[in-house]
């Protein structure tokens, strides 16, 4: 049996139901499905993909330089990358994982005025 790359498959039969959809424009073939929902199905398998590669440095932070001992409600510092055995975070991460959350548009910035609250929301 071979191994099968979820997030590929995902892109391919994203691609698939993205040509399929514009071929069948207005009829339900594949499954009942309508082309519009099929595109938004194809849609909905990047985002998806995207999703995972945007948190996946996140994941590897978590993985290997967050302790069993350390609570959840414990503020995060980052290692120095001599210290760390994860890549360090960049501004990149940082901006595609808000963008998979809160979408394309940038959410308000914080006033200067306001001090940063560490509190959970």
């Amino acid at each position: 049996m071979t191994d099968i790359d979820p997030k590929a498959l995902a892109l391919r039969v994203a691609e698939k139901l993205s040509e399929q959809a514009k071929l069948w424009e207005g009829s339900s073939v594949l499954m009942d499905i309508p082309s519009d929902e099929a595109r938004a199905l194809a849609a909905f398998l990047r985002e998806a993909v995207s999703a995972h590669e945007a948190l996946a440095p996140f994941s590897a932070v978590a993985e290997h330089d967050i302790g069993e001992s350390e609570s959840d409600t414990d503020l995060f510092r980052p290692m120095s990358a001599k210290h760390a055995r994860a890549p360090l975070l960049t501004v990149g991460d940082l901006r595609r994982a808000r963008t998979i959350i809160a979408g394309p548009t940038p959410p308000a910035r914080i006033e200067d005025s306001e001090e940063p609250s560490h509190e959970r929301r």
